[in-house]
Formats: C-alpha cells, sequence, structure tokens
C-alpha cells in the first residue's frame, strides 16, 4: 500500500494547454488539437526527419526513498520502418522510455552519467517479467513506468490493462553498476514521433493524458528563511519584540 501524492496531471479536454506543455516541429512535423477526443495528434509527412514533439514544461520533483509513478495514455501509429515513436518520462540526456523503433517495440532508460549520452534499451521479445505479445501499440493504451532513483535504484515498465497494472520489465540496478544508472529523476513528461527515414504515407501518434505521482506522499522541500532584527538570538530578548508583521496600505482607512 502507498500514499498517492499527484505531482502533475493534464488532460486536454479544452486546448492543448500550452501553460503546461512545449511544443516543437521539425520538417513537415505538426500538431492537431482534436476537441471531441480531448486529444492532440503528433503528427508527420512521408519525408525523412519530419518531428513533432510535446514536452511538459514542468520537471517532475523526485524525493529520495518513494517511488516516482508515471502514467500516460496514447494511441499509437502502426510500427513502420524508419518511424520512431515515443512516450515516456524523459528529456534529451536521461529518462525512461517506451520506443516503438520502426516495427520493434521496446523500453529504455537514457543516460548521461559518462558524461555522453547512451541508453539501456531492451526489446519487447526480452522483457523480464511479461513480453505482452498481444500489445497493439496502435490502439489505446496507458504506459505506466515507476522508478526508484538514489542513484542506483529499480525502474519497472508496463501497462495499464483492465484496470490493473502489468508490469513487463524490470531494470535493477543495485549491486550491479559503477556508477548511477541516469543523472536525475527530476525530468518531463514526452511524446515524440519522427520519420528517420522516407516513409510510405503520413504518421501520427496521439497525446491523451497523464499523471505524475509521488508514491508515500510528497515532503515539500526548499532554503529555510530567517528574518532577524539584529540580535544574536531569541534568549537575548527579554521583553516582548515584534518579528513580522503585516499593515494594511497607507492612505486605506
Amino acid at each position: 500500500m502507498s500514499e498517492p501524492f499527484t505531482l502533475f496531471d493534464s488532460t486536454l479536454r479544452y486546448t492543448k494547454r500550452t501553460d503546461q506543455w512545449h511544443e516543437i516541429t521539425v520538417g513537415g512535423g505538426s500538431t492537431n488539437y482534436l476537441v471531441d477526443e480531448s486529444s492532440i495528434e503528433l503528427k508527420t509527412t512521408t519525408a525523412s526527419g519530419d518531428t513533432a514533439l510535446r514536452r511538459s514544461k514542468r520537471n517532475m520533483p523526485y524525493q529520495p526513498g518513494k517511488s516516482l509513478q508515471i502514467m500516460q495514455s496514447f494511441c499509437g501509429a502502426s510500427p513502420a520502418a524508419g518511424l520512431v515513436q515515443e512516450v515516456g518520462y524523459f528529456d534529451d540526456d536521461n529518462g525512461v522510455i517506451l520506443r516503438a523503433s520502426g516495427t520493434t517495440i521496446q523500453f529504455a532508460i537514457r543516460n548521461k552519467a559518462s558524461g555522453g549520452v547512451a541508453e539501456e534499451v531492451i526489446n519487447q521479445s526480452a522483457w523480464n517479467i511479461d513480453t505482452f505479445s498481444t500489445l497493439s501499440f496502435n490502439k489505446t493504451n496507458i504506459f505506466v513506468t515507476d522508478l526508484e532513483w538514489l542513484g542506483v535504484g529499480r525502474v519497472r515498465c508496463g501497462f495499464v490493462l483492465d484496470g490493473e497494472i502489468k508490469w513487463c520489465h524490470e531494470f535493477n540496478h543495485a549491486n550491479d553498476k559503477t556508477a548511477v544508472y541516469m543523472t536525475t529523476a527530476t525530468l518531463p513528461l514526452s511524446y515524440r514521433i519522427k520519420n528517420e527515414a522516407v516513409l510510405a504515407s503520413g504518421a501520427t501518434l496521439k497525446q491523451i493524458c497523464c499523471t505524475a505521482i509521488s508514491e508515500g506522499g510528497y515532503e515539500p522541500s526548499g532554503p529555510v528563511y530567517v528574518g532577524g532584527r539584529g540580535v544574536d538570538s531569541v534568549a537575548s530578548i527579554t521583553s516582548e519584540t515584534m518579528v513580522a508583521a503585516i499593515r494594511m496600505a497607507s492612505g486605506r482607512t
């Protein structure tokens, strides 16, 4: 059992939510809002290099000792040679990714721990819990990952199916690596489609809904600020003294 605390959620019921999402397109890449589906299409034409990326403006705050759970719903294009589709918790340097690379479905952990970007990629046929042979990437799905960072923790990846989480693969790092498995767990949510070759037809990846949850609660943290009045300590005050006050603006009655 865990105590979930929502860090971020995004539904697209009325707009593209430009207050929550960055959007980048390259070449003939484009996006299209579907008001009746509460979704956004990320689209490419047939041209090589076409790209459409949507990434949350906010990076999710990770706290040591608490599982960070990400859920993202989507509907992919039919996997095709030369087409890359990605859904996950990632930026250009680090993250956890569900990917359709051509016709191969993968989970990947991207990291910049060595100073250059590298990936640990596991193809569907090698998933170590359930290879989910009936997965249809071009149907509506909910990708889920939960990660324990602490630099060397476990990462699980799977899907929500019929109201239950179906774990498919876990990456275990403790007592195994010589460095952290990724530089940071404070990352954005992302959806991306890209043509890496000329395609026979255009492709569309739909972004639907997502959330980031801190399991085990969340304790806001940050610097503590103290205002003083020139005395060395409270103990040296011998009579009542004002520490802070709020007054009405001048000119008001």
